[in-house]
């Protein structure tokens, strides 16, 4: 597994809003994990909340199912921690942190303490994990609560998302020897066999098995680690080993039973990095957040009456869940299959619908045999245009179970790749997403772009062949982002592209009379110029400055020599080691913006004959 990226546990980053880990062997990342749920806005600016209850025409009315549609987004707090770490002069490139499994839950409360659930659980898919529209069917249980909470506006809904990312556990100066099958006799003798129990339990039984040295063997200052933290890195490194998770039980665990586990003799040192599966919740009351959206009729409701089916036509409604709008996306098809049923039907049935914006959603009538069950397979596909041309695509076949399914991200045929932007980028830039290498004649004509009305959307294809063109609508250098490979989640704000924030350089002479040195930020030329003296008692000093825009990261310095002031340098970008040789100071190069006389500490250290002008890389970043 890629360790490189992930949130290293042992790396907190405090003082920030939300939570924050260094990123492991890229100390340069900030990783922020999304700790909020938001409801979607429509393009209207209403909130994305829409109930229908259906009733049936022959139950006097009465309720018989529904559908709830929902949209998600899950947000994290990139602009304010980019701020944060501005104002502390910290040099850092701020990353979303990618969950791996999400799991919704939807409840509506019947008193103080009652909950009822509107939905089974919903397991959500890769793709759905930063940006979510979801249609849950619910039953004629749950569409009677819905129908009172329409009715009496008085009930709150509870939307509770369980997800899991991966992460660097802290390290610990101990190493454990144990035997697998003699450990999980043990932890059975204290929880119970196979019993089901939480992680804390958990952790807390290998904790107090350290003490028996007839199981687990220590080499380490056990005492020297505050007990609680210990108990906790124990639990995170061996929960694999000894622990089965029911997915849609997210916070309960089932011990592996004894005779599943090998007898000899296995060793992890907990002072190595090594990947595990953090877990958190998060909650918030979607009709709450849609009032706060939209005072008047925040939940739109529709009512359906269903007519009777006749004898062996059967009606079937198929829809599309996909995060939307699709780069290049021309038509959605859903396929419906089944094979011949002799001898009432002997002809196979094929049956094909248009999945058309804004619902993706259409039925098909379906003529069966009298009293033959519904027994078929869907598929999605999907025509793309790539450049000049047009791609299908199409998914694996699936059983359809019931008379109506929704086809997501899954049944696509090739992976989806959500891209988001924030309102404060799209505000001063133009961004656009290619599939292809950059140079290359595909990345020439972009297959996306974001903007004000269209923040995110979805491309198809292999995330390690996207990148992102960044254009700032006024001065500035163009960035390109590649999208992969990486761990992180594909969201563009100010704070995560490559050059905002805190950067350092040194300014350096070798004159033995004093010189001052001025700089200022390159993207701001009003705010007062910082001053430092170098000369023969010191000759080099490291000077600092806050890029606020990322398409004018650099710098721009003068120097002060007897009176005389020197006009200001070209912009002179970051880099790692930066050096600035304020001695020789040349004409500045216009084509470039750069100045000749910037170079890093190993070009320095490995020059042995004249200077050399230093040259710039295009900004080009993994996104974070």
């Amino acid at each position: 597994m890629m360790l490189a990226g992930l949130p290293d546990l042992d790396q907190p980053v405090s003082g920030l809003p939300g939570v924050a880990w260094r990123a492991h062997l890229r100390p340069s990342d900030v990783v922020v994990i999304p700790d909020r749920l938001a409801l979607e806005a429509d393009v209207d600016g209403s909130p994305r909340l829409r109930l229908t209850l259906m009733r049936s025409a022959t139950r006097d009315g009465a309720t018989t199912g529904g559908r709830l549609d929902i949209g998600l987004t899950i947000e994290a707090a990139v602009a304010e921690v980019g701020a944060a770490l501005a104002a502390a002069s910290q040099s850092a490139a701020v990353v979303v942190g990618a969950f791996e499994i999400g799991l919704l839950e939807l409840d509506a409360a019947l008193g103080p303490v009652s909950w009822a659930p509107l939905m089974s659980p919903r397991l959500l898919e890769p793709a759905w994990l930063s940006r979510a529209r979801l249609l849950l069917d619910l039953p004629p249980e749950a569409a009677a609560i819905a129908a009172r909470i329409v009715g009496e506006d008085v009930m709150p809904l509870r939307a509770s998302l369980h997800v899991a990312y991966r992460a660097i556990a802290p390290r610990l100066r101990l190493r454990v020897d144990y035997d697998p099958h003699a450990l999980a006799i043990r932890l059975a003798e204290r929880l119970g066999a196979e019993a089901r129990t939480s992680d804390d339990a958990f952790a807390a039984a290998i904790d107090a098995l350290l003490a028996d040295v007839t199981v687990i063997r220590v080499d380490g200052d056990v005492e020297a680690v505050d007990a609680p933290h210990r108990a906790t890195v124990l639990g995170l490194r061996l929960a694999d080993r000894f622990v089965t998770r029911d997915p849609m039980r997210p916070d309960a665990i089932s011990l592996k039973p004894a005779a599943a586990l090998p007898t000899g003799r296995e060793r992890i040192d907990l002072s190595q990095p090594a990947a595990v599966l953090m877990r958190r919740q998060l909650d918030f009351d979607p009709l709450a957040a849609a009032r706060a959206m939209q005072r008047d009729d925040p939940l739109r409701v529709r009512y359906v009456d269903l007519p009777p089916i006749p004898t062996g036509r059967t009606a079937i409604t198929l829809e599309a869940n996909l995060p939307e709008p699709i780069a290049g996306l021309q038509t959605l098809v859903a396929d419906f299959r089944a094979p011949p049923a002799p001898p009432f039907r002997p002809l196979a049935l094929t049956v094909s619908v248009s999945l058309d914006n804004p619902r993706r959603s259409a039925s098909a009538e379906l003529q069966l045999a009298p009293g033959e069950p519904l027994d078929g397979e869907i598929r999605l596909r999907a025509m793309l245009a790539r450049g000049d041309e047009l791609v299908e695509v199409a998914g694996a076949w699936r059983p359809l179970r019931g008379t109506h399914a929704v086809l997501g991200p899954n049944d696509f045929g090739a992976p989806l790749v959500v891209l988001r932007a924030a309102p404060a980028l799209l505000a001063i830039a133009d961004i656009e997403a290619s599939i292809g290498s950059p140079g290359s004649p595909a990345s020439d004509r972009p297959d996306a772009r974001l903007d004000r009305t269209t923040p995110s959307v979805a491309l198809a294809g292999e995330r390690e062949r996207m990148h992102v063109r960044v254009r700032p609508h006024g001065e500035g250098v163009p960035i390109t982002v590649d999208l992969g490979p990486t761990t992180y989640q594909p969201f563009l704000d100010l704070p995560n592209l490559p050059g905002y924030g805190a950067h350092q350089a040194t300014v350096v002479t070798a004159s033995t009379s004093p010189v001052m040195v001025e700089w200022r930020p390159d993207d701001d030329a009003n705010v007062a110029p910082l001053a430092t003296r170098i000369g023969g008692d010191r000759p080099e000093a490291r000077i600092g400055w806050i890029a606020a825009s990322p398409f004018r990261p650099g710098v721009r310095w003068r120097t002060v020599r007897g009176g005389v002031t020197s006009g200001w340098s070209a912009p002179i970008g970051p880099a790692d080691a930066l050096r600035i040789d304020v001695d020789t100071r040349a004409d500045t190069d216009t084509d470039t913006g750069i100045e000749p006389h910037a170079r890093t500490e190993t070009e320095t250290e490995t020059e042995t004959e004249t200077e050399t002008e230093t040259e710039t890389e295009t900004n080009r970043s993994v996104l974070p």
